[in-house]
């Protein structure tokens, strides 16, 4: 990854950056949960779906 080359590693570097952005977004999402968030749990849960299906195809 460290060589001026643009192979191997940038595509793959790239991938495992938007899993775990996913990844993170889900986790974020799922804490958005109880009374205190209930005016927004339908989002929540809609967005911590959405980046759940994300990663895998990162």
């Amino acid at each position: 990854m460290a060589s001026g080359q643009a192979t191997p590693g940038g595509g793959a570097a790239a991938a495992l950056q938007a899993a775990q952005a996913a990844a993170l977004i889900s986790m974020s999402a799922n804490f958005t949960t109880g009374p205190r968030f209930a005016e927004h749990a339908q989002a929540a849960r809609r967005v911590a779906e959405t980046a759940r299906d994300l990663i895998p195809q990162a």
